[in-house]
């Protein structure tokens, strides 16, 4: 399961809801109780690291920082995508994420480093 939150460039009702995910795969929750685990600097590395967490079972969402109102200005502060997961998944996929850079780091990725 993957999910893309686009930022709506404003704060949300105190009383707002996200939706459940009951018609998802893997799940009867709702997006409130997902909890970042760690920050992607590009599509790449959220693409192969959301691909990791679900080979382990993992709900994994993917929440982009791009803006069109401004036009990825902030994403080198930022990085690309924060990567969230289910808070009951929070220590598994923490173990993926540091596998993946242990991963990436002997293989010379960019995982522990910052894209240039």
């Amino acid at each position: 399961m993957r999910i893309d939150v686009v930022p709506l460039g404003r704060a949300m009702p105190p009383n707002f809801k996200f939706p459940s995910l009951s018609g998802v795969e893997g799940g009867d929750r709702s997006l409130d109780n997902f909890v970042k685990i760690f920050v992607v600097e590009n599509k790449f590395e959220a693409d192969m690291l959301s691909q990791a967490l679900q080979r382990e079972g993992v709900p994994v969402m993917v929440r982009t920082f791009s803006d069109t109102a401004y036009d990825g200005l902030y994403i080198p502060q930022k990085g690309w995508a924060a990567i969230m997961v289910p808070e009951e998944f929070r220590a598994l996929g923490e173990k993926v994420v540091n596998e993946f850079k242990e991963a990436f780091s002997k293989r010379g990725g960019v995982a522990d480093e910052g894209v240039e």
